[in-house]
């Protein structure tokens, strides 16, 4: 078989944004973003610095805390819906000891849930399948979603493919990150995301 012109190349092939080799089953922390399609805000907007989430929108809080109750390896740690994107830091802990509580401001109410801040102690390991990694928790998020959109909505794709991750090392940088997600509704207007901001 040839190979495809060096024109075409990578043009109609979705590059994988994880890890070569990592093992996104094990212990650790996961900052991760799930923009939906085309940037399109599809999950409520921005009032005065704070998130309003429309139906879709309280969906999607309600199937990404879903996760924590699902799945016994997994803890919720800090997220916010915004109107194009979901931020969330996942932990996952194969010996659950809940020994903090992390609080998550969404919408008009406030989450706690139970935290261990159990950060990457090991090294990158082979990789291999299991409904306990990162990306089959990331599909069942979007899955549930997008079923919810198709059935109540007219809306048929919600999300791009994909989506984003970054493993967090240490206790410093999960408290940016932290902030970070706390901070972004109110930093909306200068975000990446807001498709108002591409042509400027």
């Amino acid at each position: 078989m040839n190979n495809p012109p060096e024109k075409f190349k990578g043009k109609y092939r979705i590059q994988s944004n994880r890890l070569k080799g990592y093992d996104y089953s094990s212990e650790g922390a996961y900052f991760i973003t799930i923009c939906a399609k085309d940037r399109e805000c599809l999950f409520g907007e921005i009032i005065n610095e704070k998130i309003v989430l429309n139906d879709l929108g309280k969906i999607a809080f309600d199937e990404w805390q879903k996760t924590e109750k699902i799945r016994q390896n997994i803890l919720i740690d800090e997220f916010v819906i915004m109107p194009n994107h979901l931020h969330g830091i996942l932990i996952v802990n194969k010996k659950i000891l809940p020994s903090k509580k992390c609080i998550s401001v969404n919408t008009n109410c406030t989450v706690e849930t139970n935290c261990n801040l159990s950060l990457q102690s090991q090294q990158p390991q082979k990789q291999h399948g299991t409904s306990q990694t990162i990306g089959s928790i990331v599909r069942g998020v979007k899955i549930g979603i997008t079923k919810y959109a198709r059935k109540n909505t007219n809306i048929h794709i919600v999300w791009q493919p994909n989506y984003y991750d970054r493993i967090i090392r240490n206790e410093d940088e999960l408290n940016r990150i932290r902030e970070y997600i706390l901070q972004n509704p109110a930093k909306w207007e200068n975000d990446r995301n807001n498709t108002e901001n591409i042509f400027m």
